[in-house]
């Protein structure tokens, strides 16, 4: 069960443990970041409760779009076929816009497993409406949220353990900066790695090299360099995010939010702060990461930082409101940085 807490839906490895020890129950809703452990949950429902023999019996997958309460409501009401459960799975479906919900949850019956699965739809949870009084009452709400630093990096060593391959801190560290703290991607940059080293030891050479970056992780690159004063490598980074058929929007304001932390941190040297407040002020669960942003931090001036926000809001309105190219608009953002940076 979740920790009843200001988040009480939050929920991580203990609760995917409980999960498979646990006699499965009639109703959960599944959502949030970490959709590796979301998945893992349903393969451990399905695992439980499916025989493979049978599944073409006893486990139905629905897609919310669609859907209506008459076809879900003869899928929950149709009993097990040689097997105690049937289980049945309803992808993006709002559970709390669509009131038909209510009347399925309130009669579920003891055979049934039930789950709304939240993916590419925003689970916005509000505990005013009946239906989320119902799912609390006959079931559960998993919000899973990305693994805590100690935890993920015992997970990515357990990964790289079972290919017998090594990874040293400071190439977690690497990895993570480079592709994010998503556990689907690192799953899959991970089993790259190791089909990559050829000496069961992955080092941050290996990295770079064989792991592909997440649009943040160049963003703070591009920054980085605009830091130590070199805007040819940054126009080059801003090359790789356009060849790489990235968005100009979403570009610019990672970009923007990079200089309003940069910001941020900057009045925090200023006023004695350290690693801990960067990652309290830039919401940060990993102190490597704040350690990067005070380093590029130090080497700016606070009027240089100022004028970087003014000129990445200036860029985002132009770029929303002329026919310009958006990467003509970024190249000339980053030539404007690097003048009111240096």
């Amino acid at each position: 069960m979740a920790k009843k807490d200001d988040h009480p839906y939050r929920v991580g490895r203990d609760w995917l443990y409980n999960l498979r020890k646990s006699t499965p129950g009639r109703l959960y809703v599944l959502f949030g970041q970490e959709d590796f452990r979301r998945k893992a949950a349903l393969d451990i429902l399905k695992e439980r409760l499916v025989d493979p023999a049978l599944a073409a019996f006893n486990y139905r997958r629905f897609e919310g779009t669609g859907l209506t309460e008459e076809t879900l409501a003869d899928a929950v009401n149709r009993p097990p076929m040689m097997a105690e459960r049937t289980l049945i799975v309803v992808r993006d479906l709002d559970v709390y816009k669509n009131k038909w919900v209510e009347n399925i949850v309130d009669a579920l019956p003891e055979y049934v497993c039930l789950v709304f699965e939240y993916d590419l739809l925003e689970c916005k949870t509000d505990g005013r409406l009946k239906i989320h009084k119902l799912l609390t009452k006959n079931g559960e709400l998993a919000d899973f949220v990305q693994a805590p630093p100690g935890e993920l990096t015992a997970w990515m060593k357990s990964r790289c353990a079972e290919r017998k391959v090594r990874i040293p801190q400071d190439a977690m560290n690497a990895l993570t900066f480079r592709c994010g703290v998503g556990m689907t991607n690192l799953a899959h940059e991970i089993d790259k790695l190791c089909a990559y080293v050829t000496n069961g030891h992955i080092t941050q050479e290996d990295v770079e090299a064989a792991t592909c970056a997440v649009p943040e992780a160049q963003v703070f690159k591009l920054c980085d360099a605009l830091a130590e004063r070199n805007s040819g490598y940054a126009q080059r980074l801003l090359g790789e995010l356009e060849q790489a058929r990235q968005e100009a929007i979403p570009t610019l304001a990672l970009i923007g939010r990079q200089m309003r932390q940069l910001y941020g941190v900057r009045l925090l040297i200023d006023s004695g702060g350290g690693v801990s407040a960067v990652m309290e002020l830039c919401g940060l669960k990993y102190g490597n990461l704040a350690e990067k942003l005070l380093r590029s931090a130090r080497k700016l001036s606070l009027t240089g930082l100022r004028e970087a926000v003014r000129l990445c809001a200036e860029t985002d309105a132009a770029l929303k409101s002329t026919g310009l190219d958006g990467f003509t608009l970024l190249r000339d953002l980053v030539t404007e940085l690097h003048r009111a940076l240096a």
